[in-house]
């Protein structure tokens, strides 16, 4: 047997899972508004859920509705919620970032109706989901491995939605 020199050993490559989660209910249906009572209750459901998961980052978007549905998780674990505003390039933006700054751990992204699944889709997992309007309760957790596939897997939290 030979000793294993501790300078050039290599961790070996650990898969990269982002939890995607759409906003909680906000209060009035559009514009940059809170959240409803329902979307706070359900925010901080999320943070129940997810409070024990060894979360890297909390990305949200630049909305008032993702920042505070992702606060009280965020609170909790003692990590800033960093936005990424949305422009054409969202997706590729927000990927970018995981991919430099936090392969092989573990990210919650709060995002929006339609750019959750097109975060699904970006990242190669099937099947993408279609989210209606009144869905609120949906967890999307996608494990990227390093030189295999890419899995998904959707979890209901909170007060179910339709």
């Amino acid at each position: 047997l030979v000793p294993i020199d501790p300078v050039t050993a290599q961790e070996p490559l650990r898969p990269t899972t982002l939890i995607l989660v759409r906003h909680a209910e906000k209060s009035v249906p559009l514009g940059d508004y809170p959240l409803s009572s329902a979307g706070r209750a359900r925010a901080r459901e999320l943070a129940r859920v997810l409070g024990s998961v060894d979360i890297a980052a909390v990305y949200t978007t630049q909305y008032l509705r993702t920042r505070q549905t992702a606060q009280p998780l965020a609170d909790q674990l003692g990590l800033p919620v960093e936005p990424i505003t949305t422009t054409e390039t969202y997706v590729a933006d927000v990927l970018d970032r995981v991919r430099t700054e936090h392969a092989g751990q573990t990210v919650l992204v709060v995002t929006h109706r339609l750019t959750l699944p097109a975060l699904i889709e970006a990242l190669g997992a099937n099947p993408v989901p279609t989210i209606a309007e009144e869905q609120y309760d949906r967890l999307y957790v996608v494990t990227v491995l390093p030189t295999g596939p890419v899995s998904l897997l959707e979890f209901r939290f909170g007060k179910p939605t339709r």
